[in-house]
This record gives structure tokens, C-alpha cells and sequence, in this order.
């Protein structure tokens, strides 16, 4: 299967580090590879509570430590996949990020709960604004 450009399809997959991102990139790496797609993991980081950013050293510091808590993460996750993987860190609010991420992808994959929020809701505020706004097939998995 290949997208409109002749390149391999994408799947975009959310991931923050939680037990349920975990489950949503095994899943989305099950897809990729049956269906021969791109697996892009995402992950939207903001700055630590309370510090606000401004252009240099400590921004690029941020990004390179998110960057390398997404590498080990989706190596420690994955193993060994069989699926080509795409890992990008970027700046920002998640639902946002994925939303953008995913505007040509074959399919967005989030995971049903992330790391903040409200535990006791079934379907974190992230899962619900992708369902709702994406512009491409959403995928939650669940957390059991």
C-alpha cells in the first residue's frame, strides 16, 4: 500500500511515556508493519512547569533531552518491530501536535489516558480532541 505521493503510508502514534502511550505503540507497530507503513511516534513537550522559554542553549537542551526520552522509550517499547520507525519530538501542546502531525497520515493511533489529566476519566481530554478534530482515521487503544 502506498500514500497519494507513491511514498509508504504513514501511522502517527501519540506517546508521553505512559502505560497506555506504551500499548498504543505496540499497537500502531502491529498496523504499520501488516499494512507496510511508516511508523512516526510522536511527542509534543512543553517546557517544566512554571519556566517559561526563550530562543537558545536551555530551549535546544529541552528539545535534545525529549528527543532522546522518545528514542530510548520507543527502542525499549518496540524491540524489534520490523517497521521502519520515524521518532519525532516536537514543541508543544499534544492534541495540537498530533492534529498536525497526522494531516497526511494514513491513520493517528493515541493511547486512551497520557500521562496528566484527570485519572478517573476513561478517555483523556488528547484522545478525545484527536477523535473529534483529526482529519485522518483515529485509533484508541485501550489501556487493558
Amino acid at each position: 500500500m502506498t500514500g497519494i505521493s507513491g511514498h509508504a503510508p504513514r501511522v502517527v502514534v501519540g506517546f508521553d511515556g505512559s502505560g497506555p502511550a506504551r500499548k498504543a505503540l505496540d499497537w500502531a507497530a502491529q498496523y504499520a508493519a501488516r499494512v507496510g507503513a511508516v511508523l512516526e511516534p510522536v511527542y509534543a513537550y512543553g517546557p517544566p512547569s512554571g519556566l517559561v522559554l526563550t530562543p537558545g542553549s536551555l530551549d535546544e537542551e529541552i528539545y535534545r533531552e525529549a528527543a532522546q526520552f522518545l528514542e530510548e522509550a520507543v527502542k525499549s517499547t518496540l524491540k524489534e518491530s520490523g517497521v521502519q520507525v520515524c521518532p519525532r519530538a516536537v514543541q508543544g501542546r499534544a492534541a495540537p501536535v498530533l492534529l498536525e502531525a497526522s494531516e497526511d497520515a494514513e491513520l493517528l493511533v493515541v493511547g486512551t489516558r497520557g500521562a496528566g489529566g484527570f485519572p478517573a476519566l476513561r478517555l483523556g481530554s488528547v484522545a478525545s480532541h484527536c477523535v473529534h478534530h483529526a482529519t485522518c482515521p483515529v485509533t484508541v487503544v485501550p489501556a487493558s
